[in-house]
Parts: structure tokens; C-alpha cells; sequence
């Protein structure tokens, strides 16, 4: 299990309906929240979209849903949310439930492709040698100077 910074943490306390906790210190979130700060704003909407959504289908349906967040990362220069969904302590098949939480999640993946993901200002989705990533100039100048040197050694 990866190590969770605080202000992650923080972000886990606000939202206890989607983060199974293991014990008093350990949530079950696999693979820990793989993301800088710059993205904590998209990250916070989507979560509060998603505890709104389970309240709402809570409230219209009488249902028991359970949504745990299992990872939460970068990839291919955007943020990605993953979960899983429990009806009644089993594995929901509702595909309506599926697709309207990814719908949820695209939308924090599009706004993340706009966001430095280290500052939070406006950024640029990139391809930076292999990677994708999203930055600002001045972190995307940065990147490119740690390659510059990396390269001359």
C-alpha cells in the first residue's frame, strides 16, 4: 500500500462514503491517490459529483449502493478515478450506475487535461519524450531541463 500525503487524507475524510476504511490509520484504496496536488480541484468536484449521485440514488431508489474508490491516478497525462459499485454487499450490475459514474469521471478527466497536474493553473496536455503529461510552462520547462541534463550525463 502506498503512502498517502496529508492533504489526500483530508480529501479521504471529507468523502467517508467512498473510501472503505481498513482500520483507524489505513484506508482501502489500493493503490494509494498516484497524483500531485495540482489536480486536487478536479479530483474534490468529482468526488462531491459522485457523493451527491450515491445520496441521490440512495434517496430515489431505496437502495442500498455502496461506492468504494479504489485508485485514484495519472495516466496517459490524466486523471482517472476508479471504483467499484456494491448494491446489497454485492457487486452491482446496473449498467446505469456504471455509466453514469463514468460520466462523472470523464468529466474530471477532461478538466485534468487543462490543469498543470503539479500547481493546478492552467495547463497543457503534452507529449513530453515517452509520457503524456499536463503542465504549465514554467513546470513544463522544468521537465524539459531535468531531460537536457539527464541526456548530458
Amino acid at each position: 500500500m502506498r503512502r498517502i500525503a496529508q492533504w489526500q487524507l483530508d480529501i479521504i475524510g471529507k468523502y467517508p462514503n467512498l473510501f472503505r476504511k481498513l482500520d483507524d490509520k489505513r484506508y482501502d484504496i489500493s493503490n494509494g491517490m498516484r497524483i500531485h496536488k495540482g489536480w486536487k480541484t478536479p479530483l474534490v468536484k468529482c468526488l462531491s459529483s459522485i457523493d451527491q449521485y450515491l445520496t441521490d440514488v440512495r434517496i430515489d431508489k431505496a437502495r442500498k449502493v455502496d461506492i468504494n474508490v479504489v485508485n485514484i491516478r495519472e495516466k496517459m497525462g490524466v486523471l482517472y478515478v476508479y471504483f467499484n459499485i456494491y448494491e446489497n454487499n454485492k457487486k452491482a450490475t446496473d449498467s446505469k450506475l456504471y455509466d453514469d459514474l463514468h460520466e462523472i469521471t470523464k468529466t474530471a478527466k477532461e478538466q485534468s487535461s487543462r490543469i498543470c497536474e503539479i500547481c493546478g493553473k492552467k495547463g497543457k496536455l503534452k507529449k513530453r519524450g515517452k509520457w503524456l503529461s499536463t503542465l504549465c510552462l514554467k513546470h513544463a520547462f522544468k521537465q524539459w531541463l531535468i531531460n537536457v541534463i539527464k541526456n548530458e550525463n
